[in-house]
Formats: C-alpha cells, structure tokens, sequence
C-alpha cells in the first residue's frame, strides 16, 4: 500500500509541477488566473495501445505473476486537462501447461494536459469496469469488479505519436476477496484532432 501511495504522490507532483515548469521556461510571470488553452491546442483525444509487461497479484500473501499481456484503447477530452477514457486489457500465465487469462474492460476519467505543443505529459487515470479469468480448478469463467488506479507520462516523438510509460494497480473483486495487482506497461498513444 505503502508502494501505491508513493507512485501517485510521485505522479500527482510530476502531473502539477509541468504548467509551473512550462511558465518558467517561457519567462512570463505568475498571475493570479491563468488564461485557458487557446481553441485548437488541445488534442481532441487519442488512440492508445501496448504491452503490460509484468502484472504481479497478491492475495492473502500469496503473489502471481502473469507474463506480457496487452492493453488497447481510447480517450475523449472534455476539458483541458480531463479525458473520458475506456479500455480493455489481458495478462496470461500458464498453470500446469494450462493457459489461463485475466481479461478487464473499463472505463473513467484521465488527467492530462490536452496542450499539443508539450513534449512530456505526465497523467493520473482512475477506471472502473468488469473483469472476467478462467484462473479456477474447474475452468469456469469467473466475473467480477475491476477498480483501477494509476498514472504515468507520455513522451511525445512525432506529432502524431508518444510513447507511453504506465503503472497501475488494479484491484480484482473475486471470490469474496481483493486481489491487488500492480502492473507496468508500455506502449504508444496517437493523438488525434483539436479542440
């Protein structure tokens, strides 16, 4: 828990110090309300999509590991810094020689700077969806909660394109318990229109 709370302090601090960075390195001097984002600076949304590198649950002190899985979807702004978002995800792992999955469909909000002129765009996202695995004995096709907290940055290399570094905790309601993930993940998200 300990981990979880230092990963979002650390995200929310990136995520409000960027405007205050930006300001400074364009000279302009502090005012008491800033100006909003002129029309057409901000993206209107984005595709996005990767690789979930590592998904680590623990349970009752019991940790598993899935291997890569993969991650896909996308985003509409609302307002400058806030994005409705939905996405659907899976990890796997293999159980004596079974292959066995963990599968999320989600949707929320995401905070981030929608400037289209900022090469580094750290975010915050809180999803809230339907989780389905076939991870018990009997390989019946468990449904449950799925909550999602987590953040990470984009880094834009193309005008059209950013590479994103994510890490996120989502937690599994099944069988009565709580299972607690915590997963890294890179991938690529594509920004499309202006608003």
């Amino acid at each position: 828990m300990k981990l979880v709370r230092c990963v979002l302090f650390a995200v929310t601090a990136a995520f409000l110090a960027a405007p205050a960075a930006a300001q400074a390195a364009g000279g302009q001097s502090s005012t008491p309300s800033a100006a909003p984002a002129s029309p057409g600076n901000d993206d209107h949304g984005d595709y996005f999509g990767g690789v979930n590198v590592v998904n680590r649950v623990l349970n009752r002190g019991e940790s598993t590991t899935f291997r890569p899985g993969w991650f896909a979807g996308a985003s509409y702004r609302v307002t400058h810094i806030v994005s409705v978002t939905g996405e659907a995800a899976a990890d796997y792992r293999d159980e004596n020689g079974t292959s066995q999955h963990r599968t999320t469909f989600s949707g929320g909000v995401r905070f981030q700077s929608g400037a289209r002129e900022a090469k580094i765009k750290p975010f915050a996202t809180i999803l809230l969806g339907t989780g389905l695995d076939n991870l018990g004995t009997d390989g019946a096709t468990n449904h449950y909660p799925v909550v999602t907290p987590g953040g990470g940055v984009d880094f834009a290399f193309a005008e059209h394109l950013a590479a994103r570094v994510r890490l996120d905790f989502p937690l599994y309601s099944t069988f009565g318990d709580v299972y607690k993930g915590a997963r890294f993940a890179l991938g690529l998200s594509m920004p499309v229109g202006t608003r």
